[in-house]
């Protein structure tokens, strides 16, 4: 047992010396700043964001930002009734991940 809990001390630490580059990555980026103002998006999202998306002014609104994400539900629409099915799961599961674990209750 005590084999184990030196891992998980290592583990720790080194989880404590990336969490320390990623937030001095995030004070260095203006982008990653700014998303961090946002209600729900702390250091890590807003740095995962800045990586992941290539130009943000490609997107015309949120929704078309959720969308991209696959956050937003997909609709089906026939003969004037409109469905909302799933949400489509495409681009980055792990931005996606990030997004719902922060955001507000």
């Amino acid at each position: 047992m005590h084999g184990l809990v030196d891992q998980l001390r290592i583990v720790r630490d080194e989880l404590v010396k990336v969490e320390k580059r990623i937030v001095a990555q995030h004070r260095a980026d203006d982008a990653s700043r700014r998303l961090a103002t946002i209600p729900g998006i702390g250091p890590i999202t807003a740095s995962a964001i800045a990586a992941a998306v290539p130009d943000a002014t490609l997107f015309k609104s949120g929704r078309q930002f959720a969308a991209w994400l696959g956050l937003t539900p997909r609709t089906h629409s026939s003969g004037g009734k409109e469905r909302l099915v799933g949400i489509t799961k495409q681009c980055d599961g792990y931005i996606r991940r990030l997004l719902v674990i922060g955001a507000p209750r």
